[in-house]
């Protein structure tokens, strides 16, 4: 039965959280990342069949104003988004036994969503200035992120990257959704091709103006 679920446990308190901002699991599901709205990052090792869980610690990430945790696809990463979206804080995580250690704090600026690379050669995510699309790529020398890539929003040309609100990877392709608050914008969905150097391409674009009462419309680049 899929469609019933039952109560496992109920956490009421938790060391060292004042309440969840967010959470996110390891992509083997052993691992379940839980974090607070001030930046306290707590780890419990999970029990595939039952659910439950244990608590092993509680990481001061020193952010604050949450709003996103994800661990990466390979299961090294993880990635916190704080600030109000000013800063990604990136930590290598131990699949052997969850724990964290961080590498980077990422400045950034008003970010609303991001998104990694399958393999953490880059982090993509669209912000709140209207600036458009940023891609930060992974320097193998220092082994930190530094902006590559700033795709700039426009609103008179295809492909309309204008107020992005969310966006994902998906094993080369990136997909960008934008909302633009005025009704005379139309809302798209863009999507992108990542190249060797994980740099961005937009390939295709897809149009709605519902909200004007006309049509939808899809286009390749």
């Amino acid at each position: 039965d899929n469609e019933t679920l039952t109560l496992v446990e109920s956490l009421s308190a938790i060391t060292g959280l004042s309440d969840i901002a967010a959470s996110t699991l390891s992509d083997d599901g052993n691992y379940l990342y839980v974090v607070s709205s001030d930046g306290a990052i707590a780890i419990f090792t999970r029990n595939a069949s039952s659910g439950e869980l244990v608590y092993l610690e509680t990481v001061a990430s020193g952010l604050g104003d949450i709003s996103d945790i994800q661990v990466g696809a390979d299961g090294n990463q993880l990635y916190l988004m704080g600030e109000s979206g000013d800063a990604i804080a990136i930590y290598n995580r131990a699949s052997s036994d969850g724990s964290l250690t961080l590498i980077q704090t990422l400045v950034t600026e008003n970010l609303v969503s991001f998104t990694a690379a399958a393999d953490g050669s880059a982090i993509y995510a669209v912000d709140g200035n209207y600036s458009g699309l940023l891609v930060y790529t992974l320097n193998s020398t220092t082994g930190e992120f530094q902006l590559t890539q700033s795709i700039a929003a426009a609103t008179g040309s295809a492909p309309y990257l204008f107020t992005g609100v969310s966006i994902e990877t998906v094993g080369d392709y990136v997909y960008v959704l934008t909302n633009p608050v005025s009704s005379t914008l139309a809302d798209t969905l863009i999507v992108y091709q990542r190249s060797s150097d994980s740099t961005l391409s937009a390939v295709a674009y897809a149009v709605s103006y519902t909200h004007l009462r006309a049509h939808e419309t899809r286009h390749d680049l």
